[in-house]
């Protein structure tokens, strides 16, 4: 029974640690308790697609102030 306390603990802690929040968790975790691989890993890969478009929108942010930085530094 410990060991299914810890592991599902860590399973939580790792969905966690990965920014899904309460409400995604506890869609994972009850697909997790009917068994359903296929709707757990809709949503982890749907999560995965969002975390993603942060990402990229990050990346053309920092483009931007690269952009500005060069900018100032060359026209100084």
């Amino acid at each position: 029974m410990l060991d299914e306390t810890s592991e599902k603990d860590r399973l939580i802690q790792n969905l966690a640690d990965a920014g899904l929040c309460d409400e995604e968790i506890k869609r994972f975790l009850c697909c997790h308790n009917q068994n359903k691989r296929a709707a757990q890993l809709k949503i982890l890969t749907e999560y995965r697609g969002k975390l993603l478009g942060m990402v990229q929108d990050g990346q053309e942010k920092l483009y931007c102030l690269d952009y500005l930085i060069r900018k100032l530094k060359t026209d100084s």
